[in-house]
């Protein structure tokens, strides 16, 4: 997969023209479907579509928070002693055993190739040892 600074420039515009073509469509149709059931004195449709209007924004505004806040999230640490108890699916061994065994370098390579550079940069940047130091 290649990344966004090798990707080309016209690739790239045409792909985000087709988006914002598409999402203006999306937004004018929605204003037609109001406007026609405003004339048509459709007052229950009208609020259905109105409510879907403002959960569509309500689930934009949530996925570009969790999109700008996600490195932060990721970085947070939470104490062993609330995971290891009755409720965790499988002890901490189990999931390190599972880890060894699963490991290999192999598929790290080929995962690191497929990430683009950023992520990649992000994702080598943390260690195992960040909630240790935070936490104990």
């Amino acid at each position: 997969m290649r990344s966004l600074a090798l990707t080309p420039t016209w690739s790239l515009a045409t792909v985000l023209t087709i988006l914002v073509v598409v999402s203006l469509i999306v937004e004018r149709s929605i204003h037609r479907l109001c406007s026609w059931l405003r004339e048509t004195d459709r007052k229950p449709l009208l609020a259905a579509v109105e409510k879907m209007k403002e959960e569509l924004m309500l689930l934009g505004f949530i996925s570009l928070l969790l999109t700008a806040s996600s490195s932060t999230i990721a970085n947070i640490c939470i104490p062993s002693k609330f995971y290891e108890g009755n409720f965790a699916s499988c002890t901490g061994t189990e999931t390190d055993e599972e880890i060894k065994q699963n490991s290999s370098e192999g598929r790290k390579l080929v995962m690191l190739s497929v990430l683009p550079p950023p992520l990649r940069r992000m994702l080598n940047g943390l260690d195992g040892n960040n909630c240790e130091k935070a936490c104990h």
